[in-house]
């Protein structure tokens, strides 16, 4: 069983590019709706919607105009979800973690995907996405009374499938590989957590 999952999206960017609308003073820029939508939508597809939320939101830089550093914490049952990001990570902590009952898996780097495709590759190259393996991700599992570390290679991403997804979906009218719902659901924690920020509390999701 899972106890503690954290994911972190980090950036170094110590000054603000006021150019860019996301770093404006203006509704939906900053990091908690430009990666922090990201974040919450995979722990929401992994877990599904906690019981409830504590956010801690920042403008730490002082050229910033918009967020630029929160962390979140979603409350299950028995589950801690840890979900942040912040601009001035030179070296970045682990994108993903996992706790449990038989080990942990430890996970740095992100994926590589935007990398290749900024380096000019394309989805049919066959280097396209390929994981360094020193950014393999660290899976430690309790065997035999011993504690074993072994690295596992991501499966690569795929860009690709999902935009076919959407292309299928809008040409022949089947099911999106996200739905409109799902998309609401992480638009009203956006909003639990600008809450819970305000008031210096945790917030039940229901009220």
């Amino acid at each position: 069983e899972i106890y503690l999952y954290q994911a972190y999206f980090d950036r170094f960017r110590p000054t603000a590019n006021l150019t860019k609308w996301r770093e404006q003073d203006i509704k939906g820029s900053g990091l908690l709706y430009d990666l922090g939508s990201h974040l919450i939508d995979q722990a929401l597809d992994l877990f599904g919607l906690p019981e409830s939320i504590y956010a801690d939101l920042a403008i730490q830089r002082p050229s910033a105009k918009s967020i630029d550093y929160f962390q979140i914490e979603l409350y299950y049952p028995s589950l801690r979800v840890i979900i942040g990001s912040s601009s001035v990570m030179a070296n970045s902590r682990p994108v993903v973690s996992l706790y449990g009952t038989n080990g942990s898996y430890v996970k740095h780097g992100l994926d590589p995907q935007e990398a290749s495709l900024r380096a000019g590759l394309t989805p049919l190259d066959s280097d396209y996405a390929l994981e360094d393996l020193s950014m393999a991700g660290v899976l430690s599992e309790v065997i035999d009374n011993s504690l074993q570390n072994n690295r596992i290679v991501s499966l690569n991403g795929a860009y690709l499938e999902y935009y076919q997804l959407i292309y299928n979906s809008l040409l022949s009218g089947i099911a999106a590989p996200i739905s409109a719902e799902s998309a609401l659901w992480v638009i009203k924690i956006i909003e639990k957590a600008i809450l819970s920020a305000s008031l210096g509390q945790r917030v039940n999701l229901a009220s």
